[in-house]
């Protein structure tokens, strides 16, 4: 499957993730563990403003009532007026 189609056929529904749990470790890094309720009538499904994956680490868990056909994963580039600054901002899509 193309992304182009992915996008080209499906109308998204936003969901809000939840933080539940926030683990910081002594060497700066931390384990964020959020969750978010899936609305039963969407079939494609968007979860924005991830946090940005130290070391390119990232994890999409779901229980088996979700039952996916798609899970995407999209890394977008956010460049400020200064060239020079560049941040990430990540978002999943589900579709069922």
């Amino acid at each position: 499957m193309a992304l182009t189609s992915f996008f080209e056929f499906h109308i998204w529904q936003d969901v809000k993730l939840r933080i539940e749990k926030v683990t910081l470790f002594r060497n700066g890094l931390g384990y964020i563990l959020s969750e978010a309720t899936l609305p039963e009538n969407a079939t494609t499904i968007r979860v924005g403003q991830l946090p940005v994956p130290s070391f390119g680490t990232f994890w999409v868990g779901y229980s088996e009532q979700v039952n996916p056909k798609h899970v995407l994963i999209v890394e977008i580039e956010l460049k400020s007026g200064d060239e020079q600054k560049v941040s990430y901002q990540y978002q999943v899509y589900i579709r069922r």
